[in-house]
């Protein structure tokens, strides 16, 4: 497959992909210790949203999406995003 056929088919599913770019500008995985509240994951998400004039998925679907990507566990106190934490711009 030419080069050139990989890097579109890559940017396409970028594209495609509604968290790309939250993710690349906002969410620090370095810290397989960290953690985030599943209420303030959200909120940093829709706050993103309003910011760059996109609509924001709901919490449902963003918490599934996420399960895609993010180890999610609950407690007795609160719900948690494992090894996720965000960039404060």
């Amino acid at each position: 497959i030419p080069a050139r056929v990989t890097n579109w088919s890559a940017a396409y599913r970028d594209s495609q992909d509604d968290y790309a770019e939250f993710i690349a500008e906002k969410v620090d995985t370095s810290d397989p210790n960290a953690k985030i509240k599943s209420s303030a994951f959200y909120k940093e998400y829709k706050d993103y949203c309003y910011d760059y004039g996109i609509k924001a998925n709901s919490s449902k679907k963003f918490k599934a999406d996420m399960e895609k990507r993010f180890t999610f566990k609950k407690s007795s106190r609160a719900n948690f995003w494992h090894g996720v934490s965000v960039h404060i711009i």
